[in-house]
């Protein structure tokens, strides 16, 4: 007779595995299923500027029945964009969804294999179900934040060149390509996007306006503004970019002294913060009869779970009022 435990962890390494081999496979066969695409005479495609890639959505039919608004969908999508993660929303799904039942069941086979009891291995899981959910967003989160800072940099030097070049008579459109060819990733390509899209007949308000929303930049939201002003009522653009980029470059400089004064305060909090974790260890490597409590018996273990859960909500706190905004 198979317990019921090993019946639900063989289950879900199952599907975990199943998940993860059906991403793998689509991420590798995906370029080759392009190609054959573009290339079969017999199939009718319509025009589409943003590729074929895009008309692909429907991967994972499983994934697809997630309870995920068409609203959250595209945030999502808008959220990989921002990142500059060339994937789409059921494939980031269910890799979110993968990782969640693969490090469950993984925690739970080894708590039992460790000789825990099944309800304890239960309640471990679950937050390391949730974890994995979490992981793939934190990633996401830390990705965009990456390209968000590499973008301010860029920035300042990108609406320069545009004002430059508007000074020497050059067209906006001659502009833009000005800078999008002499700007690197990642604001360069996003600024050919919108190159591209302007040149094949889009309205500027519609290709200004996806381009601060893929961007997602305070800053590039105040240059895109003053471009559809200046397009609808007039004025000297070159002098208003060259305006908004020497209040980037002075914001930045408040910033960066902002990091410096907040580093040292940050560092304490994590001194702080690995105090509990040395002093349990070292307790345990000393008196490991005693300390051997915290983890075989439950009220150790839900003592171990409180701690951590208080570890991770202290370290957040801290790190939340760390940020200030300019």
């Amino acid at each position: 007779m198979i317990e019921p435990m090993l019946l639900l962890v063989a289950l879900a390494s199952a599907g975990s595995i199943t998940l993860g081999t059906l991403f793998a496979v689509q991420q590798w066969a995906r370029p080759r299923r392009a190609v054959r695409t573009r290339l079969d005479s017999g199939r009718a495609i319509a025009f589409n500027p943003a590729g074929v890639l895009r008309q692909e959505t429907r991967r994972f039919p499983l994934v697809g029945r997630l309870p995920l608004s068409s609203s959250g969908r595209e945030r999502t999508q808008l959220e990989l964009d921002r990142a500059g993660v060339h994937w789409r929303v059921q494939e980031f799904l269910a890799l979110r969804l993968a990782l969640a039942i693969g490090f469950a069941v993984a925690t739970a086979t080894l708590l039992t294999l460790v000789g825990f009891s099944a309800i304890v291995s239960l309640l471990v899981g679950l937050p390391v179900m949730i974890f994995g959910w979490m992981l793939p967003r934190q990633y996401l989160s830390r990705r965009r934040k990456r390209r968000m800072v590499a973008i301010e940099a860029q920035l300042p030097d990108a609406l320069m060149r545009i004002a430059k070049s508007l000074r020497v008579g050059s067209g906006l459109l001659q502009s833009l390509g000005f800078a999008a060819d002499e700007t690197p990733a990642p604001l360069g390509p996003e600024l050919a996007n919108a190159l591209r899209d302007l040149q094949l007949g889009a309205d500027p308000v519609e290709a200004f306006g996806a381009l601060s929303a893929r961007v997602g930049n305070s800053d590039l939201d105040i240059a895109v503004t003053a471009v559809i002003i200046q397009r609808t009522v007039g004025g000297n653009l070159a002098e208003i970019l060259g305006n908004v980029s020497n209040t980037i470059r002075e914001r930045a400089k408040i910033q960066r002294e902002i990091r410096v004064l907040v580093a040292r305060q940050m560092l304490q909090a994590n001194l702080t913060a690995a105090l509990p974790v040395l002093t349990a260890l070292l307790f345990i490597t000393i008196s490991p009869d005693i300390g051997g409590a915290l983890i075989h018996t439950t009220v150790g273990n839900l003592a171990l779970a409180f701690a951590a859960v208080c570890e991770v909500a202290g370290i957040y706190v801290v790190r939340r009022m760390a940020v200030i905004e300019i």
